[in-house]
């Protein structure tokens, strides 16, 4: 995950050094920050999409085996009183 996000830092610093060299671009540093960041951000769903398809099939991993966990702790500890309770419901 560190890796994709200075993957991603690094695409917003080249646009941002290759904007400055435009002479218009340097009287207007607003612009030109907010045009890198535009332009870093498409090329980065483009240029990263395989690594940012990693991440989250890793995050999804881990939000399910901690459902699993949760779920096999709360059967776990259930009473008889708890399952009396659900039947009269």
């Amino acid at each position: 995950m560190v890796r994709y996000s200075l993957m991603r830092l690094l695409i917003f610093v080249a646009f941002l050094l290759l904007l400055w060299f435009i002479p218009w671009m340097q009287m207007h540093p607003f612009v030109l920050v907010v045009l890198a960041g535009v332009l870093s951000m498409v090329t980065s769903y483009f240029a990263l999409a395989q690594q940012r398809n990693q991440i989250a099939g890793r995050l999804a991993n881990h939000v399910e085996q901690r459902q699993t966990v949760r779920q096999q702790r709360d059967h776990a500890t259930r009473t008889d009183e708890d399952d009396e309770d659900d039947e009269d419901e």
